[in-house]
C-alpha cells in the first residue's frame, strides 16, 4: 500500500458504497446515505465533522465528532471505525487532525471523548492522541484535549 495515497477529507454522498463495504457493512446502503445526509448537514451548520480516509480512491475508514448546538464550545469525539487491513497505521491520528483542522472555524476550544472504566487499552490509546483523562463517573473514564 502506498502511504502517499492516503486522503484524509470531509465525507461526501458518493462515499456510500466504499463505506457500505468497508466500514459499516451491518448497515444498508440506505441506512448510509441517511448517516452521510445527517454528517453533510451538520457539517453546513458546523454542528457535526465526518472525516473520512481513502486510501487508492477507496474509503476505509471514518472518524466523527459533533457539538450539541452551533452555540457549544465543546465537541465530543466519536468512534474511529477503520476497516481491519487498515489499522494501525497511524490514519486515526490523521482522520482525528483533520477533524481538528475542521473544527478550527468554530467556537470548539475542547474535544472530550468517555470510554468504559478498566478498558485501559482504549483509554491509553486516546492518551496516546492527545487526550487527558479528567475524571470517572459512573464507570466511565472522560479525557479531553484542548484545541
Amino acid at each position: 500500500m502506498n502511504e502517499a495515497a492516503a486522503i484524509f477529507r470531509p465525507i461526501e454522498m458518493g462515499d456510500v458504497n466504499d463505506i457500505w463495504e468497508n466500514v459499516y457493512s451491518r448497515n444498508t446502503p440506505e441506512e448510509i446515505k441517511e448517516r452521510i445526509q445527517s454528517h453533510l448537514d451538520g457539517f453546513e451548520d458546523k454542528t457535526n465533522f465526518c472525516v473520512v480516509v481513502e486510501v487508492n480512491k477507496v474509503v476505509v475508514g471514518t472518524l466523527t465528532c459533533g457539538r450539541f448546538n452551533k452555540y457549544t464550545r465543546d465537541a465530543n469525539l466519536g468512534n474511529f471505525v477503520i476497516h481491519p487491513d487498515y489499522q494501525g497505521k497511524g490514519y486515526a491520528r490523521k482522520m482525528l487532525n483533520k477533524a481538528i483542522e475542521l473544527l478550527k472555524d468554530t467556537p470548539v476550544n475542547t474535544l472530550q471523548i468517555q470510554c468504559v472504566e478498566g478498558n485501559d487499552d482504549v483509554k491509553n490509546k486516546y492518551i496516546s492522541l492527545g487526550f487527558t483523562e479528567v475524571f470517572h463517573s459512573h464507570g466511565l473514564v472522560y479525557l479531553m484535549m484542548a484545541l
